[in-house]
């Protein structure tokens, strides 16, 4: 079942936003930008690289915890492209690779960002999308957010839905993390693909109980050493046990036995020149 979601309110915001930016230079000019704001609710973060002023801008937006939001200013910019007036009659290499600085504005900016980010998202033939938007102002209203909610749960849904699809035609090889964090933020775990998936892939560290990956052998919670967890505790591991410290220890153990057999056939090749040279 899926839980009653927290409602989002203004204010609950976990970005920190620049509210001034400086008067920048183009062509020689100094210029305030204009600008516009993302907002978004996604459990994931997004980042997307843009050949923007003079290099490489990286756009970023965090993973948002479930009842916030993050925001994103995007601003007027610029980027380099060839300068056909001085290229048309170049004689040297140099006035033909000539670049001028051409604007950028930060509507289109904006616009392309969504369209990476929530454009091609699947589902989005049936109206399903993350859920991410620019807002109207420096802050969302209200009705904003609960259109953003509304639009995500949708979304999320019908990837809960077609992994169920999947499930039951037998494409589980379908059924990925996109599902499994749909399901998680609606608030559910229950479906068989769901702990199937879980219980392969996953353990519980026996120091602190938090969740790893199932071949780990240090906790990426609390860092501690699970080799020396079941060391200290005189407990020889089997693979039912912890499948990760056992392959490890008995990766160990058979290239303990190669180097041991590699510097015995060493001392005999040497031990057998000095009975030639003798």
């Amino acid at each position: 079942m899926e839980q009653t979601a927290p409602t989002i309110q203004v204010g609950d915001c976990i970005s920190d936003v620049e509210t001034v930016f400086a008067p920048q230079q183009f062509s020689g000019r100094q210029y305030t930008p204009n600008y516009r704001t993302l907002c978004s609710i996604f459990p994931e973060a997004l980042e997307h690289l843009m050949l923007h002023a003079g290099g490489r801008k990286k756009y970023l937006l965090p993973a948002v915890p479930k009842g916030k939001y993050a925001l994103l200013r995007v601003y007027d910019t610029w980027t380099l492209v060839r300068d056909l007036s001085r290229s048309a009659g170049a004689e040297d290499d140099a006035d033909g690779d000539a670049k001028q600085q051409a604007p950028v504005y930060c509507q289109g900016i904006a616009d392309d960002l969504i369209r990476i980010w929530a454009g091609d998202a699947p589902g989005n033939a049936s109206g399903a999308k993350p859920g991410i938007m620019v807002i109207g102002g420096d802050q969302p209203t209200q009705l904003e957010l609960d259109n953003l909610y509304a639009t995500q749960t949708t979304y999320f849904r019908w990837l809960v839905m077609k992994a169920d699809e999947n499930w039951i035609i037998g494409k589980r090889e379908l059924i990925t993390e996109d599902h499994r964090r749909g399901l998680r933020w609606l608030g559910s775990e229950d479906r068989d693909w769901y702990k199937k998936i879980q219980a392969v892939l996953l353990k519980r560290c026996p120091a602190c109980s938090e969740e790893i990956n199932q071949l780990a052998t240090v906790c990426r919670f609390c860092q501690g050493s699970l080799i020396k967890f079941y060391r200290d505790l005189g407990m020889e591991v089997t693979e039912d046990i912890d499948p990760g410290v056992f392959l490890f220890q008995k990766t160990l153990k058979e290239r303990t036995v190669i180097n041991n057999e590699k510097i015995r056939a060493e001392k005999a090749s040497a031990e057998a020149a000095k009975a030639v040279q003798k």
